[in-house]
């Protein structure tokens, strides 16, 4: 086997490893929180629990020891060992990334929840604003009614799970495409990673897991989903998100800064969903408006653009969200004709 097999192996057995702990992570750490809440994490079955949580991440530091004492010159885990520091600063940082948001957004939920629960009048509008998400869930309610009409909650089961399984495993791989691309890149040294899925959209890692929750909240619509998330979903899942794209303009506003290629790049790949050129200069022509420029170029101008797609997101969910349950969703199928 060649050098570049070897690297290119090592490449992707290494976004393999990052695409699994970063969706590890995600969920394990958010359930952490929430045992420590209710003071169960002392109990001797939960320390068990967490103790078998945190053992995978083990072998991947003795992996990373044990390659440092050895020589494996001639074998592929050598390579894996060339650019290993790289790839842990990557795999650090975006964990934290990762976890770091799901701690604000639980902690966001809880502030939420129990300031609803407490404050009657403010009841009705903060549980709104607590499922602002059940707008997404329409075009799943439309997958069930077009494959499976005439199902009740207790029914849709099966296509619950297929429906959550495809955004789960889409956004997967997603990720891992984009990591193995930014690892080759970092391998090669380019300053600018642009090869792979780097071509199609230039925050692939961020929209891979944005699609992973997606399929996760699908998953939590119900106590007996095969995972159960201890956050809020849709909340959780709309409030990452923005969180995630305002990470992802920031990045936009310092890679224009550190690199002047990057603005030809830019004109010519998608942000966050491969489009034409005309339906994403469509698309970007409002926000342009808004940043004066084709990026903003604040720190202010990311906050009044993040704050902005959250108010778009709240108006439904405080006008309209009695509409987006299923069983009342059901009502609504014989207005649009749909199969009931």
């Amino acid at each position: 086997m060649n050098k570049i097999d070897k690297t290119s192996i090592s490449t992707y057995l290494l976004a393999l490893l990052a695409t699994l702990s970063f969706t590890y992570l995600s969920l394990k750490f958010p359930q952490l929180l929430t045992q420590l809440r209710y003071s169960t994490i002392w109990r001797r079955i939960y320390a068990k629990r967490i103790l078998i949580s945190v053992l995978p991440i083990f072998p991947l530091f003795y992996f990373y020891y044990s390659l440092k004492r050895k020589n494996y010159s001639r074998s592929a885990l050598s390579s894996m060992m060339y650019f290993m520091p790289t790839f842990m600063i990557y795999l650090i940082g975006m964990a934290f990334t990762f976890t770091g948001i799901e701690v604000i957004s639980y902690t966001i939920c809880k502030i939420l929840f129990r300031f609803g629960s407490e404050a009657i009048f403010f009841d009705t509008i903060l549980s709104r604003i607590y499922y602002i998400g059940e707008f997404f869930y329409i075009p799943y309610w439309l997958f069930i009614f077009l494959l499976w009409p005439g199902q009740d909650w207790y029914g849709i089961r099966p296509l619950r799970d297929q429906y959550g399984a495809f955004f789960i495993l889409l956004g997967a791989l997603v990720m891992f495409l984009g990591i193995a691309a930014w690892l080759d890149g970092k391998r090669k040294k380019f300053d600018l990673v642009t090869q792979g899925v780097y071509q199609l959209i230039r925050h692939p890692q961020y929209l891979g897991f944005i699609l992973w929750g997606y399929g996760v909240l699908v998953y939590s619509t119900h106590r007996q989903a095969p995972f159960h998330h201890p956050l809020m979903p849709t909340f959780n899942w709309v409030l990452s998100s923005l969180m995630l794209i305002g990470l992802a303009l920031v990045e936009e506003m310092e890679l224009r800064k550190a690199y002047p290629q990057y603005k030809i790049y830019a004109r010519k790949v998608s942000f966050f969903v491969p489009l034409p050129g005309v339906v994403r200069g469509i698309v970007a022509r409002p926000w342009k408006a808004l940043w004066k420029g084709e990026y903003p170029s604040t720190y202010r101008m990311v906050f009044v653009t993040f704050s902005l797609l959250f108010v778009l997101l709240l108006l439904p969910g405080l006008l309209f969200g009695h509409l987006y349950n299923y069983e009342v969703f059901r009502q609504y199928a014989k207005i649009i004709k749909l199969p009931y």
